[in-house]
Order: structure tokens, then C-alpha cells, then sequence
């Protein structure tokens, strides 16, 4: 894909939503914020209120908040841990005056309680498996060249080859009506 059709696909996904999805997963300690913005390459950097450094003014600024233990940057998604002590209650209103403060123009909205973010797709002949690959970043995805592929469309957040396909989890703000069509011709492009 050529840098002018690359910066097409960005600006094209920075305008289709700008709305953030809350999600509470079933450990009480944590919330999760999905957001179709690219919060990190790596599969995942974690901050506490000690660390002595932060990527961003508003990282810093939730490092702040009274009663958050952890803040883990995800490719599409935010998690925060709580102090067990505290209720969510008096946390999360903080926490979306900082991200509403940094992220101008987003609404924050209840996460579907029920996402279908994982699909299979089969793999090209010739391209097989016997051990399971998991890639979990769009840094360790360049190791491989299928998945560093695959990783070049937005809203992908894992890969997981096995066999003779490959399951494909994407982040819950990216429709799979979105993201099929460019799985699938990036896995007919691929040559063995």
C-alpha cells in the first residue's frame, strides 16, 4: 500500500467515529476505553502513578487520579485499574474530564455488552502452520511478513495463526464491515 493510499485510510478512520466505548470487564478493578485512535505499536505499555515517564500530557494526567494503580496502553484500547478501595464512581468522572480535555470532539458511550471481535479466515494455499503464531502488535508483527501486512489496516489488534487460517481480533470501535473486505484481499495478495 503506497503512503498517499495509507494516509487516505487514516484520515478516512479519524473521521468516521470519534466516539469511545466504556467497557466494564468482569474484574471490578478495571475499565476498559476502545477507541479507534492508535494508542501504541507495542502490544501493550504499562504505567503506574511512579512512572517516571509518560508518552503524553493526558498519560500523566490519569497517572494523577486518586485511586488509578495501573494504565495500560493497548493498539485500540485504554485500560485503567483501580485501587479496590475506591469505587469506579468517584474515579471515572476524572478520568473522562482527561481524556475529553485531550481527545477534543469525542463522546464516551456504554461498550455493547456482547462484541464479536474475533473472526477466522482461511489462509492462501501453500501458507501452513503446525505450532500456533500469536502476534499482539503492530512492532512484533514486523518478524513476520503476513501479519505485518494484516497489521497495516487499522482496527486490527491481534493475529493468530494456526493451521490453515488465521483468527483475526479487532478492536470493538472498528465494524467488521470495516475490516473484512481488507483482511481479505491482503490475504489473497500474500505469495507463499
Amino acid at each position: 500500500m503506497n503512503s498517499e493510499a495509507k494516509n487516505h485510510k487514516q484520515q478516512r478512520c479519524t473521521a468516521i467515529s470519534e466516539t469511545i466505548l466504556r467497557e466494564f470487564p468482569p474484574n471490578p478493578n478495571l475499565v476498559n476505553y476502545h477507541t479507534r485512535r492508535q494508542m501504541t505499536t507495542m502490544m501493550s505499555e504499562r504505567y503506574t502513578p511512579d512512572s517516571d515517564w509518560y508518552p503524553s500530557g493526558w498519560t500523566r494526567k490519569l497517572g494523577a487520579i486518586a485511586g488509578i494503580t495501573n494504565i495500560h496502553l493497548m493498539r485500540h484500547k485504554l485500560r485503567l485499574k483501580r485501587n479496590p478501595e475506591m469505587s469506579w464512581d468517584k474515579i471515572i468522572p476524572s478520568v473522562e474530564a482527561v481524556l475529553i480535555g485531550a481527545w477534543e470532539g469525542i463522546e464516551i458511550k456504554e461498550a455493547p455488552e456482547v462484541v464479536n471481535d474475533r473472526r477466522e479466515f482461511e489462509l492462501p494455499d501453500g501458507l501452513y502452520f503446525e505450532k500456533r503464531r500469536v502476534f499482539e502488535g503492530v512492532d512484533h508483527s514486523k518478524k513476520y511478513t503476513p501479519a505485518e501486512k494484516l497489521y497495516e489496516i487499522p482496527g486490527i489488534t491481534t493475529l493468530v495463526f494456526y493451521k490453515d487460517q488465521v483468527t483475526v481480533k479487532r478492536g470493538y470501535c472498528y465494524p467488521w464491515e470495516e475490516i473484512e473486505p481488507e483482511v481479505i484481499e491482503v490475504l489473497q495478495n500474500l505469495t507463499v
